[in-house]
């Protein structure tokens, strides 16, 4: 037997044995015409149950994924939108010191030379 480290989503269900495929041809063989069809026929009840069964979990993960953003919402956005305000006041003020000292004819020591070929800029993401 070999050991199998990844299995199929389909036999993870726990509907049907994986074994149960691979003895069909056995069974035909050696004439038991009862057990292979029992084989084929749990193999492909498996299969219904799975095909039926599919569309009715990912609905229901879609309906918790939506219930989960909406508690998260409820309980994050205030203080995010709080948050996301106070650095936009923030770089407001930035730029209107910025200005202001540019206006009189000052340079923040920061910035690059007046010619300098490029300029980069690093913003913070706020729709992350």
């Amino acid at each position: 037997e070999v050991e199998r480290k990844i299995l199929h989503p389909f036999f993870k269900l726990g509907l049907v044995d994986d074994n149960i495929v691979s003895e069909i041809p056995r069974s035909l063989q050696n004439g038991e015409f009862t057990a292979a069809f029992a084989a084929v026929a749990a193999a492909l009840g498996a299969v219904l149950a799975t095909l039926t069964a599919a569309p009715l979990v990912v609905q229901w993960r879609k309906m918790h994924w939506a219930h989960t953003v909406a508690v998260s919402q409820a309980l994050h956005h205030k203080a995010f939108e709080e948050t996301t305000e106070r650095y936009r006041t923030r770089q407001r003020e930035l730029m209107k010191q910025l200005l202001a000292m540019r206006a009189v004819g000052k340079r923040d020591a920061a910035l690059p030379p007046c010619r300098a070929e490029r300029i980069i800029a690093v913003t913070m993401a706020t729709g992350q």
